[in-house]
């Protein structure tokens, strides 16, 4: 059995004519009529009817052409793979990062693909935890980090290191309640509910995680703004219009004074980041590649005390 058989043999089925496939294959027709006698003469059987409205499949033809059609894919999945896989890896991938990870792996993660493969097009998207798991169940993205697992069928999401967060206040902030610790020392969580807080809205992952927090404790927060925008919390907070929650990458690129900062106890308040993709989405070399860099670049941060590798 040839594939040229099996391309042929699926042109006919769709086409519903061998005069129409072979326009379309640009194939004489006796040499098209030929392939598919010798296809049915290799299986032992009839694979089509012909009649004067054109062909209809046998049982056995139903049989191949189902089988057909998937094995055609694969081998074009194939070869557009081996493609990729020459000398110079090319095509295009694009990962989805949150902002406060954005601010850490973007550009170690573009200086290594780049030197490892120049060819390809990375395109690197920013937005929320949830904005990245809905791209890439649309296939806007093709390798997602996550704070939080997916849990669908649909994605594949591996554990990779746990993030701590930080209460964030202004720079050489004040004591505002007189239990209020020093700038660098571990705050209670009931303390930061007597502070001017400046918070995602509740759609948002680090929200859901930080009422959830409060309610368990029983501990109200006073949350003054509600603000979707990394760089605006940061600016209000610098503006000493209130603190904020975030991890310690958020502000990794800021001037050493230029915030607070405080380690929650009380309970600790930590976040575990996934890598995921999608498992029913087909991916190239290129794809698989950057999915297996990102993995990297994330294990090497943390081995630089930023993250606590699971």
């Amino acid at each position: 059995m040839e594939l040229r058989q099996l391309t042929y043999f699926i042109r006919i089925v769709e086409s519903g004519s061998f005069s129409r496939a072979a326009i379309e294959l640009q194939v004489a027709q006796p040499a098209l009529s030929r392939q598919i006698k010798r296809l049915e003469e290799e299986l032992g059987t009839p694979l089509l009817y012909r009649n004067g409205r054109g062909v209809s499949l046998t049982r056995a033809g139903e049989i191949l052409m189902a089988s057909s059609s998937e094995v055609i894919g694969k081998l074009e999945a194939t070869a557009r793979e081996i493609a990729e896989a020459g000398d110079r890896l090319s095509g295009s991938a694009v990962v989805g990062l949150p902002p406060t990870v954005g601010r850490v792996l973007a550009i170690p993660l573009a200086a290594l693909f780049r030197d490892h493969f120049p060819a390809v097009k990375l395109q690197i998207v920013e937005g929320f935890s949830g904005n990245v798991l809905e791209w890439l169940s649309t296939g806007r993205v093709d390798v997602g980090v996550l704070y939080s697992d997916p849990g669908a069928n649909l994605m594949v999401a591996e554990p990779l290191v746990e993030e701590e967060l930080l209460l964030i206040g202004p720079p050489a902030a004040g004591a505002d309640t007189r239990a209020m610790p020093p700038a660098g020392l571990p705050i209670p969580f009931r303390t930061m509910g007597e502070l001017p807080l400046i918070l995602p809205s509740r759609p948002h992952g680090l929200r859901r995680l930080i009422d959830a927090m409060a309610i368990g404790i029983g501990q109200p927060l006073n949350v003054v703004m509600e603000v979707d925008s990394l760089h605006t919390m940061l600016e209000l907070v610098r503006s000493r219009l209130g603190y904020t929650v975030l991890p310690l990458a958020s502000i990794m690129r800021e001037p050493g004074e230029a915030f607070s900062t405080w380690t929650i106890s009380e309970p600790n308040c930590t976040r575990t980041l996934y890598v995921a993709t999608a498992a029913q989405r087909s991916t190239g070399i290129a794809k698989r590649e950057l999915a297996r860099i990102v993995r990297r670049q994330i294990m090497e941060i943390a081995t630089q005390g930023l993250w606590r590798a699971l």
